[in-house]
């Protein structure tokens, strides 16, 4: 999905809370699924192209930590869009929900501390 797709989804009524109750296991697993199909192709890309990953750790901690889930998706979102990255399609549906956003942003924040404790910076 590209920039353009995502901001067409979110203004094309993407963008609401479920009629439904959520299934929490399956939002969670679904958000796992995404941020594993994303964080680590974009951590990689951003380490070639120059970027302090330790700043942007901090950063995205920083967001995650005082429950700014929409911040933090909303920078996954930018540097996906400079590393020219696609995001899955799902990343959209996921962000523009006000339920299942943070088990995204969980998601993805736990890959990226995974991926970057890995890369050894």
């Amino acid at each position: 999905m590209t920039t353009h797709e995502f901001a067409q989804f979110v203004l094309g009524g993407g963008a609401q809370s479920p009629a439904e109750p959520l299934d929490e296991a399956a939002a969670k697993e679904v958000a796992q699924l995404v941020s594993g199909s994303l964080i680590y192709r974009l951590y990689e890309s951003l380490i070639t192209s120059g970027y302090d990953m330790d700043e942007a750790t901090q950063h995205l901690e920083m967001l995650y930590d005082s429950g700014n889930h929409f911040g933090l998706l909303y920078f996954v979102f930018m540097l996906t869009d400079a590393m020219n990255e696609a995001l899955p399609a799902q990343f959209a549906e996921l962000t523009a929900n006000c339920a299942t956003a943070p088990y995204l942003a969980s998601a993805l924040m736990e890959d990226w501390l995974d991926f970057h404790g890995d890369y050894g910076t």
